[in-house]
């Protein structure tokens, strides 16, 4: 209903199915760095044959994505859903593979892929951002005091360009995520939208 929005296809094994839904008014694009957007949240599925049927839901949260929810529907020719059965599902690269499905590139002027759109090279390189953002570190309050120091010393002129420029290469909209990220903890004043305030 509405505006959902659904991928289908052959899923990261020959004998998968992948799918995934988005409700893409309610969940806007985020960014997960290096030029990738994915839907801040999503619904993945992957459809074993002659297996159980693994759901996950996925969100980003601090530029990275999380798999917040993950629901196994058991296949009657299966035995019952035991810690055994679900370690067999290799959860985490499901994960990184379903953001890469649902992924767009050559966001904020970075060049992430030359490869054709959604084509297997195009996914694959799109797959990979996915793996670096989910790898790298929580943001630490002491690179938000850096974030906030470059702001200040240059809140006369383009300061979110100053972020990106100091600590890039990175996209415009991930610079604006690490200038709020250090507003929400306190390292730079709160602000309405469209204003620059650095104390």
């Amino acid at each position: 209903m509405g505006f959902t929005w659904e991928s289908r296809g052959g899923g990261p094994e020959d004998d998968v199915t992948f799918e995934a839904r988005w409700h893409i008014m309610a969940h806007r694009p985020a960014d997960i760095g290096h030029g990738v957007d994915i839907p801040e949240r999503f619904i993945a599925r992957f459809i074993k044959k002659d297996d159980h049927t693994v759901e996950m839901e996925i969100g980003v949260e601090e530029g990275a994505p999380v798999c917040n929810v993950v629901k196994v529907i058991r296949h009657p020719g299966r035995p019952s859903l035991t810690g055994h059965e679900l370690r067999r599902f290799p959860l985490a690269d499901w994960v990184a593979y379903a953001c890469s499905r649902v992924g767009v590139g050559n966001q904020g002027g970075i060049a992430t892929t030359a490869a054709e759109w959604r084509s297997e090279q195009y996914r694959s390189d799109i797959e990979r951002v996915v793996r670096r953002s989910r790898r790298r570190n929580t943001v630490t309050d002491d690179f938000l005091r850096d974030v906030a120091r470059v702001y200040r010393a240059n809140a006369a002129s383009a300061p979110v360009d100053a972020v990106r420029d100091t600590f890039g290469p990175i996209a415009y909209s991930t610079a604006a995520r690490y200038v709020k990220l250090a507003r929400d903890r306190g390292f730079l004043p709160q602000t309405s939208a469209g204003k620059v305030k650095a104390d």
